[in-house]
């Protein structure tokens, strides 16, 4: 952990401005030279990396560079779920946690397959998928639609029933990983599709996991 003193001096006359962003530029550059931050900020990528091929990498192609916003979404949620769930080593390399008012340890969810667990949906994405979705003037009668189940194997996890929509939107190519809120919105038909085509496939894998609890169900 670093430690250190910021200096605004906004207490100088006539440095209540530069005083500030001097300081705030001296920070920034801080961040960026700093082998030990450097080095840090690759293992997140890293891991972030890895994270998104064990529970998305059915879905995305080998090889896939991350959109940034992506990127950096997913490192915000490794960089939340980090400072919930961090034990300390003593010298003789037992583990131990620290309470403070304002802080917990949060033991990992046995129930997932890593201790991480990524996102491949953005808020906005699913924000928009959701105004879609509740939207009326794009309901959609499922009586008259021919939908199949097969081919979405390569789906293994899913938050919730909009990350899958997004994941079947993603599998039928009607978007790409980097879409933006703006481009969903010019298929409210696929996006309700795809909806729905998610409600069939959760149920289905919920049944599949009474017979056989070791099928992935998200």
């Amino acid at each position: 952990m670093h430690a250190g003193v910021i200096r605004t001096g906004l207490a100088i006359e006539g440095y209540e401005f530069s005083g500030p962003d001097k300081a705030a530029r001296d920070i920034l550059a801080f961040l960026r030279e700093d082998e030990e931050v450097n080095a840090r900020f690759q293992r997140n990528k890293d891991k972030v990396q890895q994270a998104m091929h064990n529970y998305f990498g059915g879905v995305l192609a080998a090889g896939t560079n991350l959109p940034v916003e992506l990127e950096g979404y997913n490192l915000l949620l490794l960089e939340r779920y980090e400072s919930t769930h961090v034990r300390f080593r003593d010298e003789e390399d037992r583990l131990f946690t620290v309470e403070t008012p304002a802080y917990r340890y949060r033991a990992p969810d046995a129930s997932v397959r890593a201790s991480f667990v990524p996102a491949i949906l953005l808020p906005e994405l699913r924000a928009a998928i959701q105004d879609i979705c509740q939207n009326p003037d794009h309901d959609l009668d499922p009586a008259g639609l021919e939908l199949s189940l097969e081919g979405y194997e390569g789906i293994w996890h899913f938050a919730d029933l909009d990350e899958l929509a997004f994941q079947v939107l993603l599998v039928e190519s009607v978007i790409t990983l980097g879409a933006s809120e703006t481009e969903l919105a010019r298929f409210p038909g696929e996006v309700r599709k795809a909806r729905y085509l998610a409600e069939r496939l959760a149920r289905a894998r919920a049944r599949a996991a009474v017979v056989d609890p070791a099928h992935r169900i998200g």
